[in-house]
Formats: structure tokens, sequence, C-alpha cells
């Protein structure tokens, strides 16, 4: 048997691009103001969401750049509250992407219009939100975008997941 045929079981990282590695990308949403568009997909069984550039702004050095700050300033972020990058990949059709963990719930907004805000949970969402806040105020970033639209709510304990770092704005961050 040859040594190319000879498997450990594991998948070669080498082998798989990212666009072998996504299945059922879905496009969720696209920023009415913003240059950034949301994809929901698949990778090892798992849901992620990918943010890319809407598809006008791909290849602008301006937009790429502000893409690579919001995946550089998230993927430094490890806190309960606060939705994580997992990686920066490249996508044929899509571009630059941030890797993201997927948030199965919906906005405050949406939380809130449904009428399912009650006092003990706005204390809850409050304190979660302060310690995530604290959290990022103590790594000198400022999230800038602090809104119900950019604060998620879990279908499964009602836990809040601050989303969108599209404006953040940290000490040591020189570009743009």
């Amino acid at each position: 048997m040859a040594d190319n045929e000879i498997s450990s079981g594991f998948l070669d990282a080498d082998v798989l691009s990212g666009e072998q590695s996504f299945t059922d990308i879905t496009e969720v949403y696209v920023s009415v103001s913003g240059f950034g568009r949301l994809f929901r997909c698949q990778r090892y069984n798992r849901l992620h969401m990918l943010k890319a550039l809407k598809p006008a702004y791909i290849g602008n050095p301006f937009y790429e750049q502000a893409l690579r700050k919001e995946f550089d300033i998230s993927y430094q972020l490890e806190h309960p509250h606060v939705c994580r990058a997992l990686g920066w990949e490249t996508i044929s059709g899509l571009g630059h992407c941030i890797v993201m963990e997927y948030i199965d719930g919906l906005s405050l907004r949406e939380f809130m219009a449904q009428g399912k805000l009650t006092p003990e949970l706005a204390r809850k969402f409050v304190q979660e939100l302060c310690s995530a806040l604290g959290y990022l105020h103590g790594k000198q970033i400022v999230h800038r975008d602090l809104k119900p639209v950019n604060i998620l709510v879990t279908y499964n304990g009602n836990n809040i997941k601050l989303i969108d770092f599209g404006l953040p704005d940290c000490d040591d961050y020189d570009a743009l």
C-alpha cells in the first residue's frame, strides 16, 4: 500500500478549502445601510454564520480592510455574552468571510415586539449586557453600535449575545 493511500481517519485541513467545507450556504440578512451580508451554513454538521461583503463592495480595499478589522477585533473576544468569531476564510462567490458561531435566537427588538420582556428578564438582560460591555471595555474596545438589533436573545435560556463588531474601535488598532 502506498503512503498516499494510508489515512489516519482525520480530515486533512489542507484538502478542505472554505468552499468544500461549508454546505447549505443560505443568505439570511443583507444590511440596508452597511456593507455586509450574513449567511447561515453548516460545517461538520454544525451551524455557523458567515459575514461577507455585499457584491458591490468585494475587492474594494477600504471595505475589505473594514471587514478584516471587524474580524481582528472580534476574534480576540471570548465571553459567554459575546458572539464568537471562529475564523477568516475566502469562499468562492462570497470573497473574504468571517466565520462566526451560530446563535439560535432572535434580536432583542423582535423579543420585545413579541411582548416577551418581563421585569425579571429585563434585569437579567441588563446584567448580562453589562458583563459583556465590561469585558469589552476591559480590553479597551468600544462597541459603538449598541442597539436592540445587535443584541440577540437565545431560545435556550433567554441569554444575551452581543453581535456586530463592524463599528467597534480599540486603542491598539491603527487601520481605518
